[in-house]
């Protein structure tokens, strides 16, 4: 039984916090041959954990939130997020033997639940780390092969982390960029590694797509997020998302109830001069949304139809997303007419064989539009001064001696 007299002292806390970070040095030393000591004080790491945490929940309950900016508090957090790292390194290195991955995969993963997903879940939102995010972020990514491990876990972590997570960060744009970030590393994570599993977070099917629905709602908060690695990591998502939706069985699903959804916002923030940096990846993002219109995937309701379709109303229907478009950019931008508008439609799906050549037309487009006038567009053209820094350090490494001494020149001019 611990005790939490002795716990509560300040240096014992310190102790444990040193004698964890040898652990952790020692687990990126031998990677998957730490397996043995790991195991070998598991549970009692687990029990230590939720000591610590209950301790945390008891001075959050006593004092209020005020409690969490306390240096015994953070004391007792700074032992837990060492706890948590110490199974996060041990679970970015396991992969380098597939036999221990399977250990670790029957034996490590289910007894985190409720010590640490639970807690999460339960703490005030000062009191929830980061790190069971990121932690989560790197199980699911390591698990890969154990898809069925997976299907069943993913669930578990999203009722535990997501919803809460989301509320958390969507208040404002400043608070919590830890938990900002971890949460979409885990949301990228899941993506890769078990896709399918994104459709069935809850065993009620209404249940389960409310739940895609905040999957979804996340990915547009963040991509229309002012902040530009924040929004970076959203459109990255969204990418990722779309490619995955490729090889599944889920295309027709998604499109129909978000495609309309996701093209007006990416439009939106297309043309909104605040994020001029995410130019690159919003072409990608549209280029796949047009790609998929023109291979027959995205089925909308005709006109006449129900608000909630049924199947014999749906078709195929680039046409309509045309129409789509030509009213939304006519509405939005007025000064242009309709057959300028036209025109740029009509683009938009001539040049989906050559990226270069759509990413040309949208800046064309952009200029067309007057609100990217009198601006710095440098970040429009980001793609092309990486291709020309690319192919510049290409024809250097062809000439024998000239790299070398470039780079020299330029180590003495920084000097």
């Amino acid at each position: 039984m611990l005790d939490e007299n002795v716990l509560r002292e300040r240096n014992r806390m310190k102790e444990l916090v040193h004698i964890l970070r040898m652990n952790v040095r020692g687990a990126q030393a031998l990677g998957p041959f730490f397996y043995p000591q790991l195991v070998h004080l598991y549970m009692d790491l687990l029990a230590l954990y939720q000591r610590f945490s209950q301790m945390v929940s008891n001075a959050v309950a006593s004092a209020g939130v005020i409690a969490t900016r306390s240096a015994d508090v953070k004391n007792m957090r700074a032992v837990k997020k060492e706890a948590l790292r110490l199974v996060e390194t041990f679970f970015e290195l396991v992969d380098r033997d597939p036999q221990v991955l399977r250990a670790a995969a029957e034996q490590l993963v289910e007894p985190l639940t409720e010590p640490v997903l639970g807690d999460y879940a339960r703490s005030v939102p000062d009191a929830r780390d980061a790190e069971v995010l990121t932690l989560y972020a790197v199980i699911v990514e390591h698990l890969r092969p154990y898809s069925n491990t997976l299907t069943l876990l993913v669930p578990i972590i999203f009722r535990s982390c997501f919803n809460a997570t989301l509320e958390m960060i969507t208040t404002n744009f400043e608070d919590f960029p830890d938990h900002r970030i971890g949460l979409f590393q885990l949301l990228r994570a899941i993506n890769a590694s078990c896709f399918s599993a994104l459709f069935s977070l809850d065993p009620n099917p209404t249940t389960a797509e409310q739940s895609f629905q905040l999957v979804i709602n996340a990915i547009v908060w963040a991509f229309k997020h002012t902040e530009r690695n924040v929004a970076e990591t959203g459109l990255q998502t969204l990418l990722e998302l779309l490619r995955n939706l490729e090889t599944s069985g889920y295309a027709e699903y998604f499109y129909e109830r978000y495609y309309l959804f996701i093209l007006n916002d990416i439009l939106a923030v297309l043309t909104d001069t605040l994020h001029k940096p995410g130019f690159s990846l919003q072409a990608q993002v549209l280029m796949h949304l047009f790609v998929a219109a023109r291979r027959g995937q995205v089925r909308l309701a005709q006109p006449g139809a129900d608000e909630r379709p049924s199947a014999t109303t749906l078709a195929p229907s680039e046409d309509a997303i045309r129409e789509h478009l030509q009213s939304l950019l006519e509405n939005a931008f007025p000064n242009m007419g309709p057959v300028a508008v036209r025109q740029v439609v009509d683009g938009m799906f001539a040049f989906l064989d050559d990226e270069r050549l759509f990413k040309q037309h949208l800046r064309d487009f952009l200029v067309r539009t007057k609100e990217f006038l009198g601006g710095d567009n440098t970040d429009l053209y980001e793609d092309d001064r990486r291709s020309h820094e690319a192919l510049a350090q290409r024809v250097l490494a062809a000439v024998p001696g000239m790299q070398n001494a470039i780079q020299t020149a330029d180590s003495e001019e920084d000097d």
